[in-house]
């Protein structure tokens, strides 16, 4: 999904949520101290509220991506993502520089 694409809507605009749920399963392969491969499967939303929570209301995605941990630098990290609920269904490239957690 692209950045900032998911959650409440205003005049067609995502507008952001008070409340949020993600959940994330990773695998990854660490080739060298620098170099790691990985796949991912991930499920999130967010509402105006927690009373409108749903389980069934999930944005879900799957793919891989690749992790390079340079010294000094920090982390830069390529994700190629599907998609599954979204309008047109695909693949999505994500960039990453410096940590998310």
């Amino acid at each position: 999904y692209g950045e900032k694409s998911i959650g409440p809507k205003s005049s067609g605009y995502v507008i952001g949520g008070r409340a949020e749920a993600i959940f994330t399963l990773e695998y990854k392969l660490r080739l060298s101290r620098q170099l790691s491969f990985l796949v991912f499967a991930d499920a999130g939303n967010a509402w105006n509220s927690i009373d409108q929570f749903s389980l069934s209301d999930l944005k879900r995605g799957a793919g891989v991506g690749v992790r390079l941990e340079i010294p000094m630098l920090g982390l830069i990290g390529f994700d190629f993502g599907y998609g599954f609920d979204k309008d047109n269904p695909g693949w999505e490239p994500h960039f990453q520089v410096g940590r998310t957690f």
